[in-house]
């Protein structure tokens, strides 16, 4: 993982979190663009996920219900942050 830039992060919204679906929403309150590069498991392996785009800042993901720790990564330009979530 890379340095973390809060001011990007922190606009960046992951909603409801925890949540016991494996569904979620992400918003950019900026309303900049981003994308979804990769969720990754508390040990670093690959999750599978769908995704689906309401706009160009809003997106709902949908991964297999297994409780755990989760990382997103989440493309803004160049760089590519990690917000976290959890399945309970």
């Amino acid at each position: 993982m890379n340095g973390v830039d809060e001011t990007n992060l922190s606009k960046i919204v992951i909603f409801p979190n925890p949540n016991n679906t494996g569904e979620f929403t992400l918003n950019n309150s900026d309303e900049k663009e981003f994308d979804i590069e990769v969720i990754n498991d508390q040990f670093g392996r690959k999750i599978a996920f769908s995704l689906e785009q309401f706009s160009l800042s809003n997106y709902g993901i949908t991964m297999p219900y297994v409780p755990g720790i989760y990382f997103i990564g989440i493309r803004i330009g160049d760089k590519v942050y990690y917000r976290k979530c959890s399945i309970i």
